[in-house]
């Protein structure tokens, strides 16, 4: 414990740690309080007098499951994971959470030549009557796309590519829209979607190429039609890749519902 109590406050006062994983193997309950006790003292002096919110984790074997998973250190309460990857790991997700609410918000941009009226227009003509979701012909959806300014071109599958862009109308979350990559990576984001979602939503190996514009700017549109459609369902584009500066994809479906029924 006279470890503990000692090492910690040296830790958080170096100037170069910008987060702290305390780890503990329990060797008996009295000894588990004691060592409990030093964190929970040293790191409440040590962060009352410093002006930097570091980050604290520990990594405890708690003898008795059923206790509280963090330690109350006086305004600070420390998280208690059950193995050391999971302490690391939380950490990480953090640093990621505090990366991203630092970046630029982003803005819902105007998009020239976006014609809701009549993407609605052809959206409600595929309805049907019932309840059940419909699917749109190949031949709407390709109107749907002129409407709202889409350049998007069917291809072969030699010219397909690898990426995956999808929307869902979650009944809790509204409309999501989703891209997955070459690489596997999922992103999503709620609609309406901004210009920095739609640069983070672009795969990385297209930003890479220097091919996101098109990516981006269709990305926006879907989000756009989406948003002023609630009729859709689902909106589906699959083997998505970039031709001659044009997005082109392997197949793609849109799926409408007549929610006044």
């Amino acid at each position: 414990a006279q470890g503990y109590a000692k090492a910690v406050p040296e830790m958080l006062a170096r100037s170069g740690v910008d987060a702290l994983a305390i780890l503990y193997v329990p060797v008996s309950d009295h000894e588990t309080d004691q060592v409990v006790q030093a964190i929970r003292g040293s790191v409440a002096n040590a962060l009352k007098e410093e002006d930097r919110p570091i980050p604290v984790v520990a990594n405890i074997l708690l003898s008795n499951p059923s206790e509280p998973r963090f330690i109350d250190a006086a305004s600070r309460r420390i998280p208690v994971f059950p193995f050391p990857e999971t302490a690391i790991r939380a950490l990480a997700r953090v640093k990621d959470y505090g990366r991203f609410i630092l970046e630029p918000q982003g803005r819902v941009v105007d998009l020239d030549g976006a014609d809701v009226n009549r993407a609605r227009e052809v959206v409600r003509g595929g309805l049907g009557q019932t309840p059940d979701a419909a699917a749109l012909s190949s031949d709407a959806v390709s109107r749907i796309w002129d409407a709202m300014g889409l350049d998007i071109r069917l291809v072969g599958e030699a010219s397909a590519g690898q990426g995956a862009v999808a929307m869902v109308s979650d009944a809790l979350f509204g409309p999501i829209l989703g891209v997955q990559s070459p690489d596997t990576e999922t992103r999503i984001r709620l609609i309406p979607i901004t210009d920095q979602d739609a640069r983070r939503l672009v795969p990385r190996p297209v930003r890479d190429a220097g091919q996101e514009d098109c990516w981006m700017d269709a990305l926006l549109r879907l989000s756009r039609l989406a948003d002023e459609c609630p009729e859709i369902q689902s909106v589906e584009l699959a083997g998505v890749n970039v031709k001659a500066g044009t997005l082109v994809c392997r197949s793609w479906s849109i799926t409408v519902r007549n929610r006044s029924l």
